[in-house]
């Protein structure tokens, strides 16, 4: 079957480009409609022999090892500048470096390794979108910090966090386990898109309702890569559109993938222009009614006094 029947390029058939017939031609058995939308297909179209080892998705590696020194910088950043609720970014920015090496570990390298040892394969899934589930909870744990509903120091803010971590992970267990037809959907798409989708909400009303625009723009760069990424997951017709324009090296998940370190690196930023108390104009544009008794500016005015 010739791919020309199917997609014409802005230079002319599919078939004739010298990079389309490296990684998408008839020696994967079909057109680029063909191995866009059959796993197998694509699985071969994308997979790489390295060191002897088959690897599959190879292009997911270096995004992997991008997101683990990101993610550990944002961290260790976050925890020498002290900023009000730096604890739990940091948290989220070192899972997240961790759970993007996991997942560079698990599916690209794992197949090749043990490719029928279900429990290895289950043990480093579960590790993997557990923490991807937990790491969309700590953003909205982040944003209820932040608003002034928990706080960062608080005992009780690290037994919810932690009861709900341990919550993930037991439902992610019954999804691999016992077969819950409908646990993927909720674990994984339901608590990333509350998580993030909430902390979103809270930074856009804490922005406009005081007034206070520091780091906003790296805020906005952060929610477009995030909701391009995740609806390049949530639509298949997105996958497939760049599967088939694009290559099957750089179909949804490596857009995924690669937008996740943008995402995590524009929301350390946006943090660290926030860093301290807002400048004088905006400190008594209001106050919510539910502001927790140390506010931002009391917490950094305690802090100079600490260290004086």
């Amino acid at each position: 079957m010739s791919s020309s029947s199917f997609y014409y390029g802005p230079y002319g058939p599919m078939e004739t480009q010298p990079w389309a017939q490296a990684i998408m031609g008839d020696q994967y058995g079909g057109s680029p409609a063909d191995v866009c939308t059959n796993y197998k297909k694509r699985e071969q179209c994308d997979t790489s022999e390295i060191f002897g080892l088959d690897v599959l998705q190879p292009e997911l590696l270096p995004i992997c090892l991008g997101a683990l020194i990101i993610g550990f910088y944002c961290a260790f950043k976050t925890k020498q500048a002290k900023g009000y609720n730096w604890q739990y970014q940091a948290l989220t920015f070192a899972m997240t470096g961790t759970m993007m090496t996991d997942a560079g570990w698990n599916d690209c390298i794992l197949p090749g390794l043990w490719k029928n040892n279900n429990l290895i394969h289950a043990f480093f899934g579960i590790i993997d979108v557990g923490l991807t589930s937990t790491i969309g909870m700590a953003f909205l744990f982040d944003g209820l910090i932040d608003v002034g509903i928990l706080k960062p120091d608080s005992k009780e803010t690290k037994k919810y966090f932690l009861s709900g971590m341990g919550a993930i992970f037991i439902g992610w267990y019954f999804v691999f386990f016992q077969n819950w037809d409908i646990g993927f959907l909720i674990m994984y798409m339901l608590v990333v898109a509350v998580g993030c989708g909430s902390w979103v909400m809270i930074q856009l009303y804490l922005v406009f309702w005081k007034g206070d625009y520091r780091g906003f723009q790296y805020a906005v760069y952060a929610t477009i890569a995030g909701a391009f990424g995740f609806f390049s997951l949530l639509d298949s017709k997105i996958d497939i559109f760049l599967c088939e324009h694009l290559g099957c090296h750089f179909s949804g998940n490596f857009w995924w993938f690669l937008v996740t370190d943008i995402c995590i690196y524009y929301i350390y930023r946006y943090y660290q222009a926030r860093i301290g108390p807002a400048p004088v104009k905006y400190q008594n544009f209001g106050q919510p009614a539910f502001v927790i008794p140390m506010t931002q500016v009391q917490y950094f005015e305690n802090q100079n006094y600490t260290q004086q």
